[in-house]
């Protein structure tokens, strides 16, 4: 079976407590009511982006946080066992 990803490097984290009445708002296009609930439409926007992500039936999201992969990565290249020791 074929695997399909998506790499969603830096979505925003949900910190919202009312996704799901924002998702609403959005789908009926109520920008009016979204400016009275929320500071700010951009940041609300960017929060519902991780909710769109659904699995299908039968298959898992795995969501993962590769702190500082990058960095991780380009200390294991030249073997600088001190930086990678300092990552824990």
């Amino acid at each position: 079976m074929g695997r399909k990803t998506r790499a969603g490097s830096n979505l925003p984290r949900n910190y919202l407590d009312t996704l799901d009445l924002a998702r609403e708002r959005v789908k009926l296009k109520d920008a009016e009511t979204l400016k009275l609930l929320y500071k700010s439409i951009p940041d609300t926007l960017s929060q519902l982006i991780r909710t769109a992500f659904i699995a299908p039936e039968g298959s898992e999201l795995c969501v993962s946080d590769f702190s500082a992969i990058e960095a991780r990565v380009s200390a294991g290249f030249p073997n600088l066992f001190c930086l990678i020791d300092g990552y824990g």
